[in-house]
């Protein structure tokens, strides 16, 4: 079955760090902390942006949103290092291209309006930076070549 869907099972648990890239455990680390911040204090992101939001109906859309999804997103990013090269590229590729999608998406809300305060900025940022390292170390080119010599 593990072969089936490309996974190699690492050699021993002790060596995962050695094995794991230092990008993938950084960007990593960046979702699982923000998810679990966000499913113990949901509460944090209405105050980062000023607003105030209280109802339970909210409270489960940023634990949904911003908690399961950033807890899941870097559990899947650390389960790469039980995949080969071509499906570590195709996970890295997909989380890089959703992060420059959301950066894409706060770049066209400042252009319908100005935000309040830093935070949006800073997300902004984050989003491009850890996109970008993630395309970096995608081999987006061996990607492409399987998926059009497969047609």
């Amino acid at each position: 079955l593990l072969e089936t869907f490309n996974i190699m099972p690492p050699v021993v648990f002790a060596n995962v760090l050695g094995v794991l890239d230092p990008v993938v455990i950084a960007v990593s680390g960046f979702f699982l902390g923000m998810g679990l911040v966000v499913l113990a204090f949901p509460q944090i992101l209405p105050w980062l942006f000023g607003n105030n939001v209280s109802s339970f109906n909210w409270n489960n859309e940023f634990r949904a949103v911003y908690g399961g999804f950033g807890v899941a997103v870097g559990g899947v990013l650390l389960s790469t290092v039980f995949m080969d090269k071509l499906a570590q590229s195709a996970v890295l590729f997909v989380v890089a291209v959703s992060l420059l999608g959301m950066a894409a998406g706060r770049v066209f809300s400042f252009a319908c309006g100005p935000p309040r305060g830093a935070w949006p900025y800073v997300f902004l940022l984050v989003e491009v930076v850890l996109g970008a390292m993630l395309l970096n170390e995608t081999d987006v080119e061996t990607l492409f070549f399987i998926y059009f010599n497969n047609k």
